[in-house]
């Protein structure tokens, strides 16, 4: 297991804060699939943002996720 820093834990909860709150969640509130989605792509840096694709659905019930 990997221990955070307090200085790489400030730097994360400032990611977070700036990426995620600021992001992902205003956008998606209320809707947990589009969360889940725009936050793996946003993890993974390409930026993909959900808007109800049928792609987006396959790719995320490849993930287990149910639709």
């Amino acid at each position: 297991m990997t221990v955070l820093t307090p200085w790489q834990r400030k730097l994360f909860e400032q990611w977070v804060i700036e990426t995620i709150d600021e992001t992902v969640v205003p956008n998606d509130e209320g809707n947990p699939e589009a969360l889940i989605y725009n936050l793996v792509h946003l993890i993974r840096g390409d930026g993909q943002k959900y808007d109800y694709q049928d792609y987006q659905d396959r790719e995320l019930e490849s993930w287990g996720i149910e639709l």
